[in-house]
């Protein structure tokens, strides 16, 4: 179990902080809790039984090994795009990896949402947005976060554990899960602390420097067809730009895959 006290400890500056031993989902529960909320929060869990990823997916996310949380904080007046705060997440989650394994670039990044290690998924994220019935702040952004910290993958299913990692495995080192939380979450506030906008503006640069899908052949899905080509370039509303036989098209959402 997470110990709360270690977590609210290391948080700088202090914020709201919501932690159980199990829930459906993260995400479920902030949305639960935002009617009650005014500024920025955290809800952790040390388990979730009905954990989702993008696409109605579900995230495998046993006790005791891994760190599940979401983060909401208030949209600012200027509209953020999804895909952005999806990057800029990752970039927070990929710094914190890297601080803890004392080794830069550890992390990489496979557009739009994967963190990876050796080319092992080990953390995903998901950015929504969700409406509430507060009378100050009417909609928020919730950006949740799924990471294999410690352990092996013998446990996850046998559909995705070839393709999965833990952070533990793939460095050899295993990380305080309530340290790596706190540094996730103070990494967030910081994200936003100034002006919003143009913090998650500013960090398309950085996540091209980890974006391992760019330069690699590529397929995608639109208006029902697949298509084949190669990721070219990062753009600034965060659209990933793929150059395909005929023309250039820039994704905005939905899967990527890589080519082996």
């Amino acid at each position: 179990m997470l110990q709360e006290e270690i977590i609210r400890a290391a948080l700088q500056p202090a914020q709201a902080l919501f932690l159980y031993e199990s829930l459906d989902s993260t995400q479920e529960q902030v949305r639960r809790l935002l009617a009650g909320q005014q500024t920025a929060f955290a809800v952790l869990s040390d388990a979730q039984h009905a954990g989702r990823g993008r696409l109605g997916r579900s995230f495998f996310s046993p006790p005791g090994t891994g760190l599940y949380l979401t983060w909401a904080f208030p949209l600012p007046e200027n509209q953020l795009q999804p895909q952005l705060m999806t990057l800029a997440a990752g970039l927070v989650v990929c710094k914190a990896v890297d601080y803890f394994v004392h080794k830069k670039f550890t992390c990489m990044m496979k557009w739009p949402n994967d963190i990876l290690i050796n080319d092992k998924k080990i953390c995903g994220i998901l950015a929504t947005l969700s409406s509430s019935v507060n009378e100050l702040f009417r909609q928020w952004v919730l950006i949740g976060v799924g990471i294999n910290v410690t352990g092996d993958t013998w446990q996850f299913p046998e559909e995705i554990r070839e393709l999965v990692g833990t952070v533990q495995q793939q460095t050899g080192q295993a990380i305080p899960r309530e340290m790596l939380s706190a540094h996730i979450l103070n990494g967030f506030y910081q994200m936003i602390a100034q002006d919003s906008a143009l913090a998650f503006d500013g960090c398309v640069a950085e996540v091209k420097q980890r974006l391992c899908t760019l330069g690699r052949q590529v397929s995608f899905s639109r208006d029902g067809k697949t298509h084949s080509g190669t990721a070219v370039d990062l753009l600034a509303d965060g659209s990933l730009l793929i150059q395909t036989e005929t023309q250039q098209l820039a994704i905005q959402s939905g899967e990527v895959l890589h080519k082996r």
